[in-house]
């Protein structure tokens, strides 16, 4: 296989080489690992992608040119993924599948079609991508010994789930590779996957149990990437559940290490993810200089589905600032990805948002053409029925609206009503109400009854607060109602 071998062979075979030994210090952990080994990646890339351009092209000629062929994407998974678009992950993993077919090498298959199938669901491509992971689960459980393998395409059928809204189905995925994995790095990956899902489906303290494991394996080997995700899953929980200083330092946690790694696929995200927060704070102003980074990151990885959430955050931003033509702009530029990327709950969610929206500040011509756009948006969803009675109550404000202009009325409303606590987060600050209650009794002095009660409301907040995995809100609690009793027994 070896022998006479042409220079451009022997050049692909060397940067295939040198892609598979940074991925491999990428992978051993550290920050000046990761960092050198980017930098080092980034600095040959030109040549990388030469050599894996000349295998491709030559794959049915030479046979060391499909063995390379094979293996080339393989060989750098961890960097390839957080430096290339899903389209040209698509490409590279397309001529991987071609070689392995030609090689007869099924496991390889494989695991190029899981790759692949992932990539296309990042782009929408939802039938193309399932279709893939079908084939690369039958592959994997035919032919290939290493369970973790197998393990790692149903890991990818359950973050495909996860792209199309089906966490329940993603959850049982992952409650049964957690009872097959070998592998550290694998199982906190799907603990990881795991947690997000949880959170999803409102089971908040077993999602902090798994994104805990998560990070302390992160934290042990020194993982970048997986410790980034991690943060990222915390700043998720925190802003479910209205902690949104814990969000934002957990978010900011993981931009560091994005910014770090130069990863600018995370960046985007996250930049979204902190725009978000601005926009509960009521910090419009800031909610524009997030999303305007966001939207920027999202273009440089070629990422459109996370542009189109950095979008949905621009618009609302200006639309709070009252610049109507920018929010504008700025909702069509999203609603345009969203449906190049079939994403229709994201697009329903964005067409009611901006409705909504359009609707409070008085536009509502423009409200109305949204609105009747969710109606067709909401007939692909599943729970079609309730998201049309929830367009029938916006049509009624709309309606209401339209009959105040013409009678000379001003019927604008502030927009911050529009952003309501979620019934979770409802919940946690009655508990945080009512601490804040206790510590005001703990130094005045209180009949044994009120001092009673005072320690009932404590350990009440507490339950709620272990309800939902908030560990530190938990003790304090428990502390301030010992410390009530304490009281009341001296007064006994």
């Amino acid at each position: 296989m070896n022998s006479n071998k042409s220079l451009p062979l022997r050049h692909a075979e060397y940067y295939q080489e040198l892609l598979r030994r940074l991925n491999e210090l990428f992978d051993s952990g550290g920050v000046d690992n990761a960092t050198s080994t980017l930098n080092d990646f980034d600095a040959d890339w030109p040549q990388i992608q030469v050599a894996q351009q000349y295998v491709a092209d030559n794959s049915n000629e030479n046979r060391l040119a499909q063995y390379l062929c094979k293996i080339f994407y393989d060989a750098g998974t961890e960097i390839i993924i957080m430096r290339l678009s899903a389209t040209e992950r698509i490409k590279w993993l397309e001529n991987a599948i071609q070689a392995a077919i030609k090689l007869g090498d099924r496991q390889a298959e494989s695991a190029s079609l899981g790759n692949q199938a992932i990539a296309y669901i990042e782009i929408g491509e939802y039938d193309k991508g399932l279709d893939n992971l079908q084939k690369a689960i039958q592959l994997a459980e035919k032919f290939s010994a290493n369970e973790d393998l197998i393990v790692i395409q149903f890991h990818n059928m359950a973050n495909a789930l996860i792209y199309q809204g089906r966490v329940d189905e993603a959850l049982v995925h992952f409650d049964e590779m957690l009872k097959r994995v070998t592998e550290n790095k694998l199982k906190a990956t799907i603990q990881l996957g795991q947690g997000i899902s949880l959170i999803h489906t409102g089971q908040f303290k077993e999602a902090r149990c798994q994104i805990d494991h998560a990070l302390t394996y992160a934290q042990s080997q020194k993982q970048l990437t997986l410790l980034e995700k991690c943060f990222n899953a915390y700043g998720t929980y925190y802003f479910t559940l209205g902690r949104f200083e814990k969000a934002e330092a957990a978010f900011q946690n993981a931009l560091e290490i994005a910014l770090e790694l130069k990863n600018t696929k995370a960046m985007s995200y996250l930049y979204s993810n902190i725009s978000n927060i601005y926009l509960f704070r009521h910090d419009y102003e800031k909610v524009v200089e997030f999303a305007h980074e966001a939207v920027k990151f999202a273009i440089d990885a070629k990422y459109g589905e996370s542009q189109a959430v950095a979008l949905t955050m621009l618009a609302q931003g200006y639309a709070f600032l009252g610049n109507y033509s920018e929010a504008l702009n700025a909702f069509e530029a999203s609603f345009e990805l969203d449906n190049q990327y079939q994403n229709w709950p994201q697009l329903y969610e964005n067409l009611i948002g901006a409705s909504n929206i359009l609707c409070g500040s008085g536009q509502l011509e423009r409200a109305k053409d949204y609105l009747n756009q969710s109606r067709i948006i909401a007939h692909k969803l599943p729970n079609y029925e309730t998201l049309i009675q929830e367009i029938n109550v916006l049509e009624g404000k709309i309606q209401k609206h339209r009959e105040a202009q013409l009678a000379g009325v001003n019927h604008t409303v502030n927009l911050t009503t529009l952003m309501p606590l979620t019934e979770v987060q409802q919940e946690i600050h009655v508990a945080d109400t009512h601490i804040q209650d206790c510590k005001k009794t703990l130094p005045s002095k209180r009949n044994l009854q009120e001092l009673e009660k005072a320690a009932d409301l404590a350990l009440t907040s507490a339950k709620i607060y272990e309800t939902y995995g908030l560990v530190e809100e938990v003790q304090g609690a428990k502390q301030i109602a010992d410390e009530l009793w304490r009281k009341i027994k001296n007064k006994a």
